[in-house]
């Protein structure tokens, strides 16, 4: 039987709290390690995605102007390592979306790199068995927004949230179908962007992010039958302070047979904090979080994904790996 000792840790860079607030469930468990990997994205705020064994990174702002172009899609394989792909043929972006259905990912909204006006809703079909692009026949029916969330379920893609040109944010979500086009509309409770999502036994999960009013510190869980999104009563506002962030990053291991989803990086999007390198993760059997190892280094808007049941974390040309 293994005896769990519990820990509470006093960290300088958590938001200050009362005495008698909940605090976060502490586990610690896993570690960071800084690697020299192969894993590049030569940008910050692009866009990755997974076909089949592929992993694919590209878009955003090149950290070198003298290494990598704004449109570029590079592809990573267990034998391939940064192979560059076909690039993107839309205008350059940062904030844009993916998501992928079968062999084909959807990448598409976002703003100008150059122009802080200048917001894009066009979508583009990557074909990741041609390596090769077209143009999206159906038209997006919401607004053009940077920093919404995509992601894919039973054959279909989903984009939602985001903030417009305007100043103001979104709230809905539209469902595609690869066949018949964009249909459907959901509305969340509070409109967001930068926020974050991750899919644990077969549910996707959407949390955090900012608003008009305030960082968001809510959770839901998607209803696909019903197309709306069932707030989670688990993260009251003062409930786990210090765990308040925008632009933060997500992936899913799995430890002792069991899914964790990892939130990283990330900051304070209403505020002038500095990035997060304080880390959790969430038990969705017990609709609770738990406070993981931080970071070596705060980041925001960083690619996160999985390989080998370890979560990478990429910006510039550094490269973090978390082993739970």
């Amino acid at each position: 039987m293994k005896v769990i000792f519990y820990i509470l840790i006093f960290c300088l860079f958590l938001i200050s709290c009362n005495d008698d607030e909940e605090k976060i469930i502490p586990s610690l468990v896993g570690k960071w390690e800084v690697v020299d990997s192969y894993f590049y994205t030569n940008s910050n705020q692009g866009i990755c995605f997974s076909i089949g064994d592929s992993l694919y990174m590209g878009l955003g702002i090149p950290f070198s102007s003298s290494y990598s172009s704004p449109n570029e899609l590079r592809r990573y394989t267990k034998t391939s390592y940064g192979e560059a792909m076909k690039d993107f043929p839309g205008k350059p972006r940062i904030g844009a979306v993916a998501f992928t259905i079968k062999d084909k990912a959807y990448i598409g909204l976002g703003k100008s790199i150059t122009d802080e006006k200048e917001y894009y809703k066009d979508f583009w079909v990557y074909d990741a068995t041609s390596n090769s692009w077209d143009s999206l026949t159906f038209e997006f029916p919401g607004d053009a927004v940077v920093d919404a969330v995509a992601f894919s379920l039973n054959g279909m893609g989903y984009v939602g949230t985001g903030l417009k040109a305007n100043g103001l944010y979104s709230g809905e979500f539209y469902q595609f179908d690869p066949q018949y086009g964009w249909g459907g509309k959901a509305n969340m409770v509070l409109p967001k962007a930068g926020a974050t999502t991750f899919q644990l036994n077969g549910t996707v999960y959407l949390c955090f992010g900012h608003s008009s009013y305030e960082d968001c510190r809510d959770v839901y869980r998607f209803d696909p039958k019903e197309f709306r999104f069932i707030p989670l009563n688990s993260l009251l506002p003062d409930k786990y302070p210090g765990i308040t962030r925008s632009y933060a990053s997500s992936f899913v291991l799995t430890v002792d047979g069991q899914e964790y989803a990892y939130i990283v990086g990330g900051d304070l999007g209403l505020s002038v904090a500095p990035p997060y390198w304080y880390c959790c993760r969430y038990n969705y059997l017990k609709d609770e979080w738990e406070e993981t190892p931080s970071m070596p280094r705060s980041r925001s808007h960083v690619t996160a994904f999985v390989k080998d049941n370890a979560g990478y974390v990429c910006f510039d040309d550094i490269v973090y790996k978390f082993v739970p």
